[in-house]
């Protein structure tokens, strides 16, 4: 969808598109953003866990990985905070990338799910 288009939705429209994707809206002091805070899945994350909090099993992609492989991938996207803001019409990231690129492969699964809900 082009920046013209996009302009023509309400940001209400823009926020019910985004929270069918995963995203939560957070409003407060006239700002007007979509958190997405499951970044995971976007990359396809997928894990089991024990009753304790610990990873029982995992897979990326569809593929096993090991627990501890998952562990990181999870403390790497936990460091990152990712937002659609409504006011300015983009995706934005706080916090620090991780040298491994999930973080970024997040960033471009996100604005893909959101290219393709915005569309």
């Amino acid at each position: 969808m082009t920046a013209t288009q996009t302009q023509n939705l309400s940001a209400d429209e823009i926020a019910r598109r985004l929270e069918e994707i995963g995203g939560r809206r957070w409003t407060k002091a006239g700002r007007d953003r979509v958190y997405f805070n499951e970044t995971g899945c976007y990359i396809g994350l997928e894990i089991e866990t024990y009753n304790t909090g610990n990873i029982a099993a995992a897979k990326l992609g569809g593929e096993a990985i090991s627990n501890s492989r998952a562990k990181k991938i999870l403390a790497a996207l936990s460091g990152m905070s990712l937002y659609y803001d409504l006011g300015a019409g983009g995706l934005y990231y706080r916090g620090k990338l991780d040298s491994a690129g999930y973080c970024q492969d997040a960033i471009n699964a996100v604005q893909a799910a959101i290219d393709e809900a915005l569309s």
